[in-house]
């Protein structure tokens, strides 16, 4: 998405791909699918032969095993703990000085493992400890591979209907049931928590309304609860505008404040 701050350990990656898969296994609603795409240019005898080889080759054995992360040797983060609390008391500042209204900060973690880390069955168990996620896993060579579970996405569509939705405002979970209970009810009260997502439903609102004939949302935020925590989380629905497809989504939606600020310009520059 930002290919004038590419980090090297995107390279791999570069700033986006687009991918027909050679082998696709989907789901639709209950229903199961299993495609394979081929190439116009590619239909010949030869071709199909070593197509029904690698078919022959697929498996879809399920397994029950837990994986076991290996242990962790070292750990490396970017910024380190004191040059974090630099950063917290400068956002703070800008803050308070009405510069920003809101301001996410982030940092890199490396981690040296004691052996290797088998990525798909760690995708596997992140499914399981985050069912409510969104889960993805990219792998482009036999090095480098991006996955991860995340309870947003930036939009979703289907033909031309368009789904997004605001995620911002958050309260931690208790193992207690009534704290609990009571968490995620002090978060939809929580007048900081409301203020916060009320600029991100406006950001985003403004954003999807510009590439929709018609847009619903929900007039109140509702509850979204995760394993760690308690989320408030508006949903969007509409209908697209003619010709608007998917590299004009991306450019117009990302980012939302919900991963970058408010004011986006502003923070994104801080």
């Amino acid at each position: 998405f930002d290919d004038e701050h590419l980090d090297p350990a995107w390279n791999d990656f570069g700033t986006y791909q687009f991918i027909i898969p050679k082998f696709e296994f989907y789901r639709q609603d209950y229903d199961h699918h299993f495609a394979v795409n081929i190439a116009v240019k590619d239909i010949n005898a030869e071709f199909i032969k070593s197509l029904i080889e690698q078919l022959n080759q697929c498996h879809f054995k399920p397994t029950k095993t837990v994986y076991s992360i290996p242990d962790i040797k070292d750990r490396i983060d970017q910024p380190d703990q004191r040059e974090w609390s630099k950063v917290f008391e400068s956002a703070k500042a800008l803050l308070k000085s009405g510069k920003l209204q809101k301001i996410v900060l982030a940092r890199k973690s490396t981690f040296t493992f004691a052996k290797h880390v088998n990525p798909w069955e760690l995708l596997i168990q992140l499914k399981k400890d985050t069912p409510q996620c969104f889960h993805f896993g990219f792998q482009l060579n036999a090095d480098s591979v991006f996955l991860g579970a995340s309870p947003e996405r930036l939009y979703k569509k289907s033909l031309n209907h368009f789904e997004t939705e605001a995620l911002a405002g958050t309260m931690p979970r208790s193992d207690n049931p009534i704290k609990d209970k009571q968490s995620g009810k002090d978060l939809l009260e929580s007048d900081k928590n409301l203020v916060e997502h009320k600029l991100v439903v406006h950001s985003i609102k403004e954003k999807a309304e510009n590439l929709t004939k018609k847009l619903n949302g929900n007039l109140n935020p509702q509850l979204l609860t995760l394993h760690a925590g308690h989320h408030l989380m508006t949903r969007f629905e509409g209908i697209l505008k003619d010709r608007v497809n998917d590299a004009h989504i991306i450019q117009h939606m990302h980012p939302t404040p919900a991963v970058a600020g408010h004011p986006i310009q502003n923070a994104e520059s801080k």
